[in-house]
């Protein structure tokens, strides 16, 4: 059987266009089955976050929304801080202003310690310094009062003093 030009050509087309689609076929499935996508993650964990306002940093302390609060500053690892707690509990029982509470031992607040050089009333935030035990009370994002023993507190919150 002797194949003329042309019915060579043809049959040379068909060929080629067998082995074109094989190949497009084989890289279809290599592609699909051995590079395989990188598996996502569609499952978002959506967690709660809860901010408590009630905290504050030195640098903000005079920034809060209402016009008139109390700032109560303290170190969380000092040895009366169950006694701080309890003035701060007693308070919230039968007062509406707001009271935020200032960690002297927090890393953004430990510069403004200084138990022996205490400075209320400084114009600047920077010159601030702060004892074991401060509160101060806050009129228009400044300072108008402060109070540094639990006496003094007590009876400026009109919370019964024992003795």
């Amino acid at each position: 059987m002797s194949y003329n030009d042309e019915e060579k050509a043809v049959r040379n087309f068909v060929i080629i266009f067998l082995i074109v689609i094989l190949v497009a076929v084989g890289l279809y499935f290599f592609t699909k089955n051995v590079v395989k996508k990188e598996e996502t993650n569609t499952d978002t964990e959506t967690k709660e976050v809860e901010v408590d306002t009630s905290k504050a940093i030195i640098g903000t302390m005079l920034n809060r929304k209402e016009d008139n609060y109390y700032v109560i500053l303290y170190k969380s690892d000092d040895a009366k801080v169950s006694e701080y707690e309890n003035l701060k509990s007693q308070y919230t029982l039968f007062n509406d202003k707001a009271l935020y509470y200032v960690d002297l031992a927090n890393s953004l607040n430990s510069k403004y310690y200084d138990k022996d050089n205490t400075n209320y009333t400084a114009e600047n935030l920077e010159d601030l310094r702060f004892g074991d035990l401060t509160v101060i009370e806050v009129k228009d994002h400044k300072i108008v009062k402060s109070y540094n023993s639990v006496d003094k507190i007590k009876k400026a919150w009109n919370i019964k003093v024992n003795k």
